[in-house]
């Protein structure tokens, strides 16, 4: 497992532990191993990022409401990409990808929202 991985892996870790979601629940029910051997590795942070959004957070066309799967991808991006100022700034770049999670999100329009935001 490359280091992105194992990144991502103890980032969702943090989050389930805060959220209070059971670590076995995102491997089992939610696929965080598959995900990361199958989707994940070889790639960079934005395109694991952009893929854990599009694996965890969103079903039938939609977001699916998996608030830890969102804190994740959120997370490891702002950990390993330079990543929007807080305040007025963040505040754009995260209702940004709402009206995204909110209308009929791709990878393509995920990757598109990662690279306006984050460098």
């Amino acid at each position: 497992m490359n280091r992105y991985l194992a990144s991502f892996k103890r980032i969702a870790a943090q989050v389930t532990c805060r959220e209070e979601l059971s670590m076995r629940l995102f491997i089992g029910q939610y696929g965080l191993n598959d995900f990361l051997v199958d989707e994940a590795a070889n790639s960079d942070p934005a395109d694991i990022a952009a893929k854990a959004l599009m694996h965890f957070c969103v079903a039938d066309g939609q977001f699916n409401g998996f608030l830890v799967g969102l804190q994740t991808a959120l997370q490891f991006l702002n950990e390993h990409c330079d990543a929007p100022n807080p305040g007025r700034q963040m505040r754009q770049t995260l209702t940004d990808l709402r009206k995204i999670l909110d209308g009929a999100p791709t990878l393509r329009m995920i990757k598109q929202w990662i690279r306006g935001h984050y460098k």
